[in-house]
C-alpha cells in the first residue's frame, strides 16, 4: 500500500528529494515534503530499504535506485586509456 507521501509524489513528481550524503550502506535524502532526512539502506542482496517507511519500494527507495544507477554508469561510461600522460605527445 502506498503511503500518502508517495501519493503526493506521484501527483507533483520527486523534485522534493535530493542525495544529502552516502555513507557506507546507507544513502541519505533530504526529503522537503516530510522535512526529514531519510536513510535507505542497502542490504546484502542488493536490495535497498527505506528506515522511514520501512518499505522496499516507497518514493525514497526509487530515488535512492536511480541515483545509484545513474552513477554507477557515469562511472563506466568515461573512457579508459592506459597510456601514462608523460608518454603523450
Amino acid at each position: 500500500m502506498a503511503s500518502l507521501a508517495d501519493s503526493f509524489r506521484d501527483y507533483f513528481g520527486e523534485s522534493s528529494l535530493s542525495l544529502f550524503s552516502i555513507v557506507r550502506d546507507r544513502v541519505n535524502l533530504a526529503d522537503q515534503l516530510l522535512g526529514e532526512i531519510v536513510s535507505v539502506r542497502l542490504l546484502g542482496a542488493g536490495e535497498l530499504f527505506c528506515l522511514f517507511c520501512r518499505s522496499f519500494s516507497c518514493g525514497h527507495v526509487r530515488y535512492a535506485k536511480r541515483y545509484l544507477a545513474k552513477a554507477r554508469e557515469s562511472k563506466f561510461s568515461s573512457p579508459t586509456t592506459f597510456d601514462h600522460p608523460s608518454e603523450k605527445s
